[in-house]
Order: C-alpha cells, then sequence, then structure tokens
C-alpha cells in the first residue's frame, strides 16, 4: 500500500496501520524480564519452530508457519511505539 503513496506522511500512516500484521500472533513477556530468561525464550522459540516433528505436527493440523524471531518482533514493536502522535492521529481520524 505505500508505493502507491506520493506523500512521505500518508506512508507512514500506511506502515503505522499495517505494522501489527507483520508481528502476528506474538508471545509476550512482563517489562523487566531479566535479558538472560528472555534470551532463553527466544532461544526455545526458535528452536521449537524448526523442530522438524513440531513442523510435522503443524502441517497436519493445516496451520501456516510463519515465524518471526523475538528479536525482530520487538524491532517492529518498538517502532510501532516511537511512532510520531501525528501519524497515529491521521490514522485514526482516517478510520472513522
Amino acid at each position: 500500500m505505500q508505493d502507491l503513496l506520493d506523500d512521505p506522511k500518508h506512508k507512514k500512516v500506511a506502515e503505522f496501520l499495517s505494522s501489527g500484521s507483520a508481528i502476528g500472533r506474538a508471545l509476550l513477556v512482563p517489562k523487566g524480564i531479566p535479558a538472560e530468561r528472555l534470551a532463553a525464550l527466544r532461544k526455545a522459540f526458535d528452536d521449537m519452530v524448526k523442530d522438524p516433528a513440531f513442523i510435522a505436527d503443524a502441517e497436519r493440523a493445516s496451520a501456516e508457519l510463519d515465524p518471526t524471531p523475538g528479536v525482530e518482533v520487538q524491532r517492529i514493536s518498538d517502532e510501532i511505539i516511537a511512532t510520531p502522535k501525528d501519524i497515529v492521529q491521521i490514522a485514526i481520524d482516517a478510520g472513522k
């Protein structure tokens, strides 16, 4: 959608509105979790989605697998939170 827009501000609004789809169904932890625990959880997730038995179970269930590593989910969510207020307001107004 962003490619169809000429105005840089409107491109930012489109990016903001579609940013959640890049995350999908995220697994969340509380703020302030110790770094070593977060690293262990991220590694466990990354290992799980590569596990042949897990992949086979997902295929049997006709579940789509398109996992996003936790570091990338964090980057995307940080960008969402850092979206300038004027961009958020334009997005809100566009939804009215």
